[in-house]
């Protein structure tokens, strides 16, 4: 019962940082962002909200055998626990951090230490559950991103 708890944890913080980001501005409502220029390649505001929505919840559900996992002793089981939560918290802090503090330099290196670690958890679920390949989907997913931010970067930079 507690590892369907703990999955609901990427679902309800992912929710709880939409709905802020939201009344900042975040999710590309805001002038700022608005104005920024992006690469001819990023997607229209409205596809990043449903792409995290599915994401945050296959976060949940390949948690729970991992958790389940940690509850019975399973060796490597609470390192990789602990890239989850870790990766949950770079992910989290990168929406205000764009959005909100508009800082994209700051953001990148969030979103690339973000990358890192979900690589490593990765490498970590898949020594512990065989739907570890629900992981694969969110690695494209802010490797785009990341491409992203780099490239709103770049942009700046080359302005400056």
């Amino acid at each position: 019962m507690l590892a369907y708890l703990f999955a609901l944890l990427p679902i309800v913080s992912g929710l709880l940082v939409g709905f802020l980001a939201m009344g900042k501005g975040g999710g590309g409502k805001s002038e700022w962002y608005k104005k920024l220029e992006k690469p001819a390649w990023t997607p229209p505001p409205a596809v990043f909200g449903p792409v995290w929505s599915v994401l945050y919840v296959m976060l949940g559900v390949v948690s729970v055998p991992v958790f389940q996992a940690w509850q019975v002793g399973v060796p490597g089981a609470g390192r990789a626990l602990l890239t989850f939560v870790a990766s949950l918290a770079l992910n989290l802090a990168w929406t205000p951090t764009f959005f909100a503090f508009q800082r994209p330099k700051v953001a990148l290196a969030l979103i690339l230490a973000l990358l890192l670690s979900i690589l490593v958890m990765l490498v970590l679920f898949a020594r512990l559950t065989r739907v570890w390949w629900l992981l694969v989907p969110y690695v494209i997913w802010v490797a785009y991103a990341s491409t992203l931010n780099a490239a709103i970067v770049a942009k700046m930079e080359k302005k400056n």
